[in-house]
């Protein structure tokens, strides 16, 4: 099942192509630094020690998926069907401390680590989050980037717009179980 990163990252590489998706892939990358550099801090060992706060962030995050999936899903009336995805790299950078998959991602890695230290954590964690997370999420731009002839006709569209956003709220509803 796609996360919500890949699910906008599609829409926006359909929409805008694989230059239009580079800011977003920038927003995406640099708030998964920020939420990793503060797990290894210390914010996941709180999660890990307290299930409830892990709880409490993952049923958080997974309505505001919930709410995000059903705005894509729902008709809107007329011919354009505006974005409810977040857009643009500060628009997916603030997206990332609501994206529940984002903080246990951080979270496991971080607690699985040796004791090191914050920094020998970041220095080694950092450039493979960049390297992996990169190349992850430019599949999902070129897999949006081949939908984006498609995405000119309406009723395709919505058609594409119902099945993303029907996947975003399966994955948030997976956090849930």
């Amino acid at each position: 099942m796609p996360g919500p990163n890949n699910i906008v990252m599609v829409r926006t590489g359909s929409l805008g192509g694989i230059r239009a998706a580079l800011s977003a892939m920038t927003g995406v990358v640099l708030g998964g630094i920020v939420v990793l550099m503060l797990t290894a801090a210390g914010l996941g060992v709180l999660l890990v020690r307290w299930p409830s706060l892990r709880t409490f962030i993952a049923m958080g995050g997974a309505t505001y998926l919930v709410w995000l999936g059903w705005r894509l899903m729902r008709p809107r009336g007329g011919i354009e069907r505006n974005a409810t995805l977040p857009a643009g790299a500060a628009g997916l950078f603030a997206f990332q401390f609501l994206n529940p998959n984002s903080w246990v991602m951080m979270a496991t890695v971080t607690s699985h680590l040796p004791e090191e230290g914050i920094g020998i954590t970041i220095v080694r964690l950092v450039p493979l989050f960049v390297g992996v997370s990169l190349v992850c999420l430019l599949l999902w731009v070129v897999a949006g980037r081949a939908l984006m002839s498609r995405m000119a006709r309406p009723s395709t569209r919505a058609w594409i717009d119902r099945v993303l956003g029907a996947s975003l709220m399966a994955s948030a509803l997976l956090l849930f179980i």
